[in-house]
């Protein structure tokens, strides 16, 4: 009778599930790890040469921001002082132009107040001259006319004339009054024939005497061109310097033929 009791507990037995122990949960556990890693290494595998690179550009990308950033600081820096030293200079050469424009108009300044003392005097000596003339004038009656044309005479420059070849006094006569006409005293003149030339000599080598020189050889030539009879050679100023450094009247040499 006990083994039926015996053979009933086996069959119960048997029919019950078969429930996992401690030990084969966590070999299901690392089993799940294991097929995990396994699943990483292959996505690792599958990495190649193109996607390598393109991680090492991604790198060099970011780092040259980084470094573009840092040189960008200093030059920024560097432009700055070269923008602050190119304005510096500006500002020098515009103080120097600034002290150069006033000391040319300091300089103008002072030209024009001399040119102003200039006309004041010049203003003056009119009036002096002026006065002058008129007190002649008040006096002028009272005097005979020979004195007058020895003082006026004697206020006009010298000029000797020395003639020579086929040239007439009359001739000569005339071109004297040419020449008080035109400011000068012409005292009575010379037959001299030292083979000279038509020229007018000055002793004095001043710009005055030297313009004086010339207008008398231009008065000359136009008297004898209008006599039809110009000179030949033509008459020229030429300067003359005496011993010692002596002065004298300008002197009118003449040689040629007017009939």
């Amino acid at each position: 009778m006990g083994n039926p009791v015996h053979a009933h507990g086996a069959d119960t037995q048997a029919d019950t599930p078969h429930l996992p122990s401690d030990d084969s949960l966590d070999d299901q556990i690392k089993r799940v790890q294991l097929e995990k890693l396994q699943a990483e290494l292959r996505n690792l595998k599958g990495w190649n040469y193109e996607l390598t690179g393109k991680v090492v550009i991604s790198v060099l990308a970011v780092l040259l921001a980084v470094w573009s950033v840092y040189i960008g600081v200093p030059k920024a820096q560097y432009d700055a002082l070269k923008a602050n030293q190119e304005v510096a200079s500006n500002l020098t050469r515009l103080n120097e132009l600034k002290a150069e424009t006033e000391r040319q108009s300091r300089e103008l300044s002072e030209r024009n107040d001399a040119l102003e003392l200039r006309r004041r005097q010049l203003a003056e000596a009119n009036d002096a001259l002026a006065q002058a003339q008129n007190a002649l004038l008040a006096v002028k009656p009272s005097v005979t006319g020979e004195a007058l044309a020895k003082f006026d005479a004697a206020a006009k420059p010298v000029v000797y004339v020395q003639f020579a070849g086929e040239l007439s006094r009359e001739l000569i006569d005339a071109y004297r009054g040419v020449l008080r006409s035109a400011g000068f005293n012409p005292p009575r003149a010379e037959r001299i024939n030292r083979g000279q030339k038509n020229e007018v000599r000055y002793f004095s080598n001043t710009p005055q005497e030297a313009a004086r020189a010339a207008s008398v050889a231009q008065a000359t030539r136009e008297f004898f061109d209008s006599k039809g009879c110009p000179l030949s050679p033509p008459i020229i100023p030429r300067f003359v310097e005496l011993p010692e450094g002596r002065q004298s009247p300008q002197e009118v040499w003449l040689i040629g033929s007017c009939k």
